[in-house]
């Protein structure tokens, strides 16, 4: 049987964790993310992978009445 633990471990460091540290870190995950898809949007388009506007109005559209 093991015996219970008498000791806290140390803390080695705090990260603080307010709110516009958690903006600031939301901020920088949105950008990477919108930067990403830039680029696979960009490679799509290099590689003839192109559809027309109508079509993807067609889309949202039937997107947006299927959650309702």
């Amino acid at each position: 049987m093991r015996l219970p633990i008498t000791e806290m471990p140390q803390v080695l460091e705090v990260i603080p964790s307010d709110e516009f540290f958690a903006e600031c870190y939301l901020k920088q995950i949105s950008v990477t993310m919108r930067q990403e898809a830039i680029k696979v949007a960009i490679a799509a388009a290099d590689a003839g992978k192109l559809i027309d506007l109508a079509t993807v109005k067609a889309r949202w559209f039937s997107r947006s009445q299927s959650q309702r």
